[in-house]
């Protein structure tokens, strides 16, 4: 086996500009230069392995994935998250799993699917008398917040929801682990200890959000919502963890998948008739555009110890990252891998992907919300392709943005219009 490319030194400090200001084709440029793994290396214990080979993947995510956990890599969330279920490993991990799987039996959906048709046709009314859309991830990513908020905590009270976005995202932003490392390789350059940061903003939104996920809890242990119905007998502190973890992984990533899936309708018309046809050709079309599009663009772990894996030896405190961007356009896995053909699903569905399709996850840490955020996102497309037709508005590739949840770096606009039936 050929030894594993690393990237260091002015080689590393050349592609810096490349990776922050056009990430994911970069990215998947090394990828398939590379065979799927090189290492970003600078210096000791600061080795970023960067993969995009189905077997690795497995590896990883299945056969040794005691030893890759998640935790360290996203500690600066914990600020937020607490010990929720997002960012805990081994046992904390799985009694908070535990306890919130119930409420995610297809017995508890169709209320929530109700709320879910009920914005969405809200924010339908909306766009149809405009006939232009601005700024379509902003309307998504407040509407699908609204869902949540309503249909898992059942509150009704007044909510600021750019407000809660906007902090939401600040504080995303500053913690993720993109941010960590480039602050890193910018210390070095400008040789200082560390980099000033607004911490009095950073503690605000840190302090608002948890005011917020308080008032829910308020309310739902007043009401019959899914949320208290289910974990309202645990302690206070989980509760509030529990929360604010919903919040997190519960409307943004499903609001990413939803806008790239109505951008791809809008890019190819005639894929919306097909979905006001055949209700699976919606899945179809859901899970090519998460395909090429994948809400969650990498999966971070680091291990605990020492491993070795195809003469591959990884030093333990390694940091590794599965680079899904680039796993679902990998020419070996899918054909075309660039054209936008939802037909690729039709025979098979996913089956048989489980390692070169992770737009969930894979492994015992696949998305918890796998069931729901698929029923959701089938009503919601089914909802849309019924009512409307739209076009897009700008580039059938948009720029993206790699956050923590992939978006695009300026949003994208639609021409809509309604259909008569």
């Amino acid at each position: 086996m050929a030894e594993t490319p690393h990237i260091r030194g002015f080689k590393l400090i050349e592609r810096i500009p490349f990776l922050i200001g056009n990430t994911l084709p970069e990215l998947h440029r090394l990828a398939l230069k590379h065979d799927g793994y090189y290492v970003f290396d600078g210096g000791p214990h600061q080795q970023l392995h960067v993969i995009s080979k189905p077997d690795w993947v497995k590896f990883i995510l299945k056969d040794a994935a005691s030893n890759f956990q998640r935790g360290p890599v996203i500690n600066a969330l914990k600020p937020l998250l607490g010990d929720g279920i997002f960012i805990t490993d081994q046992s904390p991990w799985k009694s908070r799993h535990d306890a919130l799987k119930p409420a995610l039996k297809e017995d508890a959906f169709e209320p929530y699917l109700n709320i879910a048709r009920e914005e969405m046709e809200r924010l339908m009314d909306q766009w149809i008398s405009s006939q232009t859309v601005p700024n379509v991830e902003r309307d998504i990513e407040r509407c699908l917040l609204k869902i949540l908020v309503r249909g898992v905590f059942g509150y009704t009270g007044e909510v600021h929801w750019d407000e809660i976005i906007l902090r939401h995202k600040a504080i995303l932003n500053a913690a993720g682990i993109a941010r960590q490392k480039i602050d890193y390789y910018v210390r070095k350059v400008v040789g200082k200890k560390r980099l000033p940061r607004n911490v009095e903003r950073y503690q605000d939104d840190l302090q608002y959000l948890e005011l917020f996920a308080n008032e829910i809890l308020a309310h739902s242990s007043t009401q019959s919502s899914v949320f208290y119905r289910y974990i309202g007998d645990q302690s206070a502190e989980f509760q509030r963890d529990m929360v604010l973890n919903i919040l997190f992984a519960g409307y943004d990533t499903t609001a990413s998948a939803l806008s790239m899936t109505i951008h791809q309708l809008g890019a190819h018309p005639e894929w919306q008739e097909a979905c006001r046809k055949d209700q699976i050709r919606i899945e179809h079309v859901i899970q090519e555009s998460m395909r090429l599009y994948p809400p969650v663009w990498a999966l971070f772990r680091q291990n605990e110890e020492e491993v070795r894996y195809e003469d591959e030896v990884l030093l333990a405190n390694t940091y590794v990252m599965i680079d899904v961007y680039s796993l679902h356009r990998q020419p070996e896995q899918w054909e075309e891998p660039l054209t936008f053909n939802p037909n690729r699903f039709s025979k098979t569905g996913t089956k048989g992907m489980a390692f070169t399709y992770l737009p969930f996850g894979q492994g015992q840490r696949m998305c918890i919300g796998k069931p729901l955020a698929m029923r959701e996102l089938t009503e919601l497309v089914k909802t849309l392709t019924a009512c409307m037709s739209w076009t897009l508005n700008g580039d059938r590739h948009p720029s993206l943005r790699t956050d923590i949840i992939l978006k695009t770096k300026k949003g994208f606009s639609l021409s809509v219009r309604k259909l008569r039936r």
